[in-house]
């Protein structure tokens, strides 16, 4: 059987060795027949996004290639592509004691969602060879809950939502052969290497200046997670009213802070001061920051650009540094709009520079392995992912004939320490809702801070 390498970019082998994974979440009726209906689209679905994306179909494995190492690279061979379907279960009472009533009247609580019966693959790759997608239906009392992996490997969020696209999408059936794998392999290597090369550009250090110590514990606290939902009322009115001072105290039209920093301060703010208080820290020096590691989709910034349907990783994580004591007071206007132009302007600042000096670092690591390790458990506060973009409203049907979902989750085997995850505003509800990932101690902390909940319409 015939293996076809797809090769990956200096920004794929940094990418953290862990596997995106992602729910929708569909209200059903419980007949049998509706089961065989649903199945029979799903796996009609994959089987056709498969033969345009064969990587899918493929494994993360060690290069073969001689040089740096860590590299990583996709294997692919026709006989899996054509193979390839997704898993699906009808799950009993005993091994899942919800029903989807049960689930919707708890908020989709990622309690109930994280367990080891409804995802295809671990929260980790396995070092030596791991599958680079899943997709996983799980039938419950009244609804469907269908979970998809993704190797980080092999895509980010927004390669992510191509992968939804095609799903969705009424795709035509074709054959794939040994020459069409070749030429999309080829292919994807050579779009895949546009963001291999440092240009010239050199390593810059490390930005991020965690000199504060609320990552500190008296003791150690287990993992929990919760999903709250925010007022996008409220969050509007703060990012209009930190604009207007913009413009009336620093005469300042030329920049916009937007709904999205403004979460992202809240957020920030909030995880800050329940981290200190848990851990009982002390006041803070002036000199004192704080870290937060931001995504930004660096597709448009390198030149010349790249689609928006590129499927690789073209997401840098960002460190934007803040004034601990200014993330300890209130909640306010000025102290809000104070870190949210922080994080605009850290974000505003990437440019095809600083990409390839990130490029650049990578490139010169010892083990690219241990530089995913480093990134994922880097000095900073906390960790924003950002889902917001997922066009799940649209493009969330998946082919099956449900309509959209209505509810989409984070999901996984077991939690992690990963901070929050921003996923899509409901428009229809004003809500724009976010999974966080913390200890346990700290979770109690920040759930009886009356200034961030102020901001929070409900729990889950």
């Amino acid at each position: 059987m015939k293996e076809h390498i797809f090769q990956l970019s200096s920004l794929d082998h940094a990418a953290e060795r862990v596997y995106l994974r992602c729910c929708f979440c569909f209200s059903t009726t419980n007949e049998e027949s509706d089961f065989d209906k649903i199945s029979a689209h799903l796996t009609a679905t994959v089987k056709r996004t498969i033969a345009h994306m064969p990587i899918l179909a493929g494994v993360v494995r060690p290069s073969q290639a001689q040089g740096q190492a860590g590299r990583t690279e996709v294997m692919v061979k026709r006989e899996q592509v054509n193979g390839f379907k997704p898993m699906i279960k009808i799950l009993s009472h005993g091994e899942f004691p919800h029903t989807y009533k049960d689930l919707e009247v708890a908020g989709m609580s990622p309690a109930i969602l994280f367990n080891d019966k409804l995802t295809p693959l671990p929260n980790l790759s396995a070092a030596e060879s791991s599958p680079a997608f899943g997709i996983q239906a799980n039938f419950v009392s009244g609804g469907l809950l269908v979970a998809l992996s993704l190797h980080q490997a092999v895509a980010d969020i927004v390669g992510f939502q191509t992968i939804i696209t095609h799903l969705s999408s009424n795709l035509p059936t074709y054959y794939i052969t040994d020459d069409d794998i070749h030429d999309m392999a080829v292919d994807q290597s050579r779009l895949r290497d546009r963001l291999s090369g440092s240009r010239g550009a050199k390593v810059e250090a490390s930005a991020v200046k965690n000199t504060s110590d609320e990552g500190l514990h008296a003791v150690e606290s287990a993992i929990c997670g919760r999903m709250f939902a925010f007022n996008t009322k409220l969050i509007d009115g703060v990012a209009a009213l930190v604009n207007e001072r913009l413009l009336i105290i620093r005469k300042d039209a030329s920049t916009t802070v937007h709904s999205s920093n403004v979460l992202f301060a809240i957020l920030w703010k909030g995880i800050v001061r329940a981290r200190r208080r848990a851990s009982q820290a002390p006041a803070p020096s002036l000199a004192a920051e704080s870290a937060v590691l931001l995504p930004v989709n660096v597709r448009k910034a390198i030149d010349p650009a790249l689609d928006e349907g590129y499927m690789g990783n073209a997401t840098l994580e960002i460190a934007v540094n803040h004034s601990t004591v200014n993330l300890m007071m209130p909640f306010d206007v000025g102290t809000l709009g104070a870190a949210a132009l922080a994080i605009h302007t850290g974000i505003q600042g990437v440019n095809e520079q600083h990409i390839r000096s990130v490029i650049a670092g990578i490139n010169a690591g010892a083990d690219l392995a241990d530089l995913g390790k480093k990134n994922a458990n880097d000095a900073a506060a906390m960790k924003i992912a950002d889902w917001s973009g997922l066009n799940v409203a649209e493009k969330g049907h998946l082919g099956l004939g449900l309509g959209k979902p209505g509810w989409v989750r984070k999901i996984g085997r077991e939690m992690t320490a990963d901070g929050c995850t921003v996923h899509a505003v409901k428009e229809d509800e004003g809500l724009w809702e976010v999974m966080v990932e913390i200890e346990e101690d700290v979770m109690g902390v920040l759930l009886k801070d009356d200034g961030f909940m102020a901001f929070v319409a409900h729990v889950a």
